[in-house]
């Protein structure tokens, strides 16, 4: 994992062991630690806008692309994921124009990327009145959104999801896919 300032230690975060905890509001960084971060967390939130018009389809290979690279990184200690998860989101405030939700999980992975930490993209909806919602999570944690609206929804594609990214991308259904999901009808591949 690439060096970030403002490394926490145990008393400058609540109990991260229960990840019950709102990791975004228990941390407060200094105003030079966001100086430093500010350039690669801008980068991210540009390459995010300059993929806006992008289809989903698109928008999906670029998570998964992202996520396989990510892949064999080690695992991200919870409190390097709990400054990471602090810093992106006080960071957000400094951007220079507003995302999407979708927007934001590309600018977030992207972000979260470029500092060494593996994350999955998450694309959910729900019913009544029908919805649709995008986020990331790190290790279990929801990074960019309140997890109490993205208990609401159920998620329909995650990037850490083999069977879900054959799906969205068209290409042939792996035969092991089959067997993660029965009763599930699926597209034929001929």
């Amino acid at each position: 994992m690439r060096h970030f300032p403002g490394h926490m230690g145990r008393n400058n975060v609540n109990t991260v062991a229960g990840l019950n905890v709102d990791l975004r509001f228990t941390h407060t960084c200094e105003f030079p630690e966001d100086v430093l971060l500010f350039p690669r967390f801008q980068g991210a939130t540009m390459r995010a806008r300059l993929n806006y018009y992008r289809s989903t389809r698109t928008i999906v290979k670029l998570a998964k692309d992202r996520a396989s690279r990510m892949a064999n990184a080690p695992e991200t200690s919870l409190d390097d994921t709990a400054c990471l998860i602090v810093a992106y989101n006080r960071l957000k405030a400094l951007r220079l124009f507003p995302l999407s939700c979708v927007l934001d999980s590309l600018a977030c992975l992207f972000f979260f990327a470029e500092e060494g930490c593996s994350a999955n993209l998450v694309i959910g909806v729900k019913e009544g009145p029908f919805a649709t919602r995008t986020w990331l999570e790190i290790n279990g944690v929801v990074a960019n959104d309140d997890d109490a609206l993205v208990l609401n929804y159920l998620p329909v594609l995650q990037t850490n999801s083999e069977s879900d990214l054959h799906q969205a991308l068209g290409g042939p259904l792996p035969a092991h896919a089959l067997d993660q999901r029965p009763g599930m009808l699926w597209p034929s591949d001929g």
